[in-house]
């Protein structure tokens, strides 16, 4: 009895690790399994000239949860990967990233480039997240986030390519 008892704790402890490590998986658009989140991303080519040196990925991020939702641009990574499976780090905070571009830039955008710090409850945030210039977008399969409030890593799917 001993032996099979310690024996299902270690099966059980097994599938909770390999468990923690898959990332959640959703649809863009879908809610994200075993969390208040939705998230909705998408690119628009009319917006790469807007950023000397970088396009823009467009995230929706809608929280239906009780409290807010923390983004942490320091601890928070975001990966997009292309449709033929490479991967790109994308950044939240352009001005944590490349002081040089963000000083250039108006007021006016710069204000309406700036990332968020949380997603409170009962709201759809919009952000952008920002990659290299020569990082070909159209048709990317997917975003990646490993989200430092939760943990775990978020797969958005956004081409069934990707699946």
């Amino acid at each position: 009895m001993r032996k099979s008892m310690s024996g299902l704790l270690l099966v059980g402890l097994i599938c909770l690790a390999s468990c923690a490590k898959r990332p959640l998986v959703s649809m863009a658009g879908q809610p994200v399994p075993e969390t208040p989140l939705l998230i909705d991303v998408s690119y628009d080519s009319s917006l790469d000239n807007l950023v000397p040196g970088y396009k823009i990925i467009i995230v929706v991020v809608s929280n239906s949860g009780y409290a807010p939702f923390v983004l942490d641009p320091a601890e928070d990574r975001w990966t997009i990967v292309d449709r033929k499976g490479m991967r790109h780090a994308a950044y939240i905070s352009l001005r944590d990233q490349d002081m040089n571009v963000w000083a250039g830039l108006s007021l006016e955008l710069r204000q309406k480039l700036s990332s968020p710090l949380m997603v409170p409850n009962g709201v759809e945030q919009p952000f952008d997240l920002f990659l290299p210039g020569e990082v070909l977008l159209d048709g990317f399969r997917s975003l990646e986030f490993q989200s430092s409030q939760l943990h775990r890593t978020i797969r958005v799917i956004t081409s069934v390519n990707a699946l």
